[in-house]
């Protein structure tokens, strides 16, 4: 008889996110295996998340449509707006159990419930409520420690207050600054967070840090994996994701590292004057108007 794992006690992230792999015999195809020989993996699975748009956590319902597509026409199902009850299985899980009461078969099941930062060891430091642990604008979190990465809350004059992004490069970021301080070299904090994801064949890029925001402007379009989108709060753009525009990317992302935010009329003015000559050859708006 197969056991049932029950989750509805479990804790886990809000925005917990369940990968099911069906069963080979099924649905899934095969990837073409690798030059190197090595096994090719199974390529069609199913995304459960309580979310109505994947992938995006809320940034954009545009974006996480165009990247839902893609998913899509890469033989991807999703069950939206789903919540995970429990597994069943004799050894290994062969089915997923969604709340509706709806199972999903499967040979593997990828659970992705978030993180805290495993600072219990930690004494003696402020600490946030998270269990991050807060540092000055020199990384400092008490005389001659420095932290970086993952754990630490920094001071993010962009957004006017404490940042903790999980994000490797930010990691890679404060690493430098930590060390030209503890080197005595006294730097401030001052990089411009930034991550990329490719999901088959497109990129976004995304520089800032946005928690929430008033609105978002779009240059360019979506759907045709050519834009760039500017998150606003409080008048101020204070993080930019983009696919295909890594000129124009790269130009706000020195932007904001020396200047901060721009507001939506510095913003307008610098779309308008920003290489009207490569915009054109692009075929993209001569007037750098915003749509």
């Amino acid at each position: 008889m197969a056991a049932t794992t029950d989750l509805s006690k479990a804790e886990a992230s809000p925005r917990a996110t369940t990968l099911a792999l069906p069963p080979t015999t099924r649905r899934a195809t095969k990837l073409e295996s690798p030059s190197n020989g090595s096994p090719s993996f199974i390529k069609w699975f199913a995304d459960i998340t309580i979310d109505d748009v994947p992938l995006v956590g809320g940034k954009n319902a545009s974006l996480g449509e165009m990247f839902r597509e893609l998913h899509e026409a890469n033989g991807v199902q999703f069950r939206l707006g789903a919540s995970v009850k429990g597994f069943e299985g004799n050894g290994t899980v062969n089915r997923v159990l969604l709340e509706s009461g709806d199972p999903v078969d499967a040979d593997l099941v990828i659970v992705g419930v978030g993180v805290r930062p495993a600072t219990d060891f930690l004494k003696g430091f402020e600490s946030h409520k998270d269990g991050g642990v807060i540092a000055d604008r020199n990384l400092s979190i008490d005389s001659d420690i420095y932290a970086a990465g993952d754990i630490v809350h920094f001071w993010d004059s962009r957004a006017g207050k404490y940042s903790r992004i999980e994000h490797w490069r930010i990691a890679l970021q404060h690493g430098r600054v930590a060390a030209h301080n503890m080197a005595g070299k006294k730097t401030a904090f001052t990089e411009v967070p930034f991550f990329w994801t490719t999901q088959f064949d497109a990129t976004l890029n995304y520089v800032g840090h946005a928690e929430g925001w008033d609105e978002i402007i779009v240059d360019g379009k979506i759907a045709d994996k050519d834009f760039l989108a500017f998150y606003v709060k409080d008048d101020l753009v204070t993080a930019i994701a983009g696919m295909n525009r890594d000129k124009e990317l790269a130009y706000f992302e020195e932007l904001m590292r020396l200047y901060g935010g721009q507001s939506v009329k510095q913003l307008k003015e610098r779309l308008t004057n920003f290489s009207r000559a490569d915009r054109e050859t692009r075929g993209l708006s001569q007037s750098g108007k915003i749509s």
